[in-house]
């Protein structure tokens, strides 16, 4: 399984490892770097956010997951609601279902730092 954490977006590095993009740093006599798109076997690809607005990262993590969906493989992303604890899901969710993506939903991510909350999360995520 592969976890992808898109605090900060890293989008061209992502894109070239599921292999939906050419990594710019080689030439084009380069061959592109080997991703798990360039493997026969389908692979379970989790993406993890915060919030489930639609912003900045959400929208690199809806492209990023429908693209590697296409691509036969089975994408889930773990994701809190708009940023308060239990807050309601966002727009990003909302998406991602309509595009029969699963959506798991994390309670205790929130925007702003709190202890309590990340450790919850940590556990949660880990179920």
């Amino acid at each position: 399984m592969l976890v992808i954490h898109m605090n900060t977006p890293h989008s061209v590095l992502i894109k070239t490892f599921l292999g939906l993009e050419k990594d710019p740093r080689f030439s084009d006599s380069v061959p592109k770097a080997t991703g798990i798109a360039s493997h026969n076997s389908q692979k379970k690809i989790i993406f993890l956010i915060t919030k489930s607005n639609f912003g900045g990262a959400q929208k690199y993590v809806y492209e990023l997951a429908v693209a590697a969906k296409a691509q036969g493989h089975t994408v889930i992303v773990a994701c809190g609601g708009t940023g308060e604890k239990k807050g309601a899901m966002g727009l990003l969710a909302d998406k991602l279902s309509e595009a029969d993506i699963r959506v798991i939903r994390i309670n205790h991510f929130m925007r702003n730092m709190s202890i309590d909350a990340d450790i919850m999360a940590f556990f949660e995520v880990r179920r």
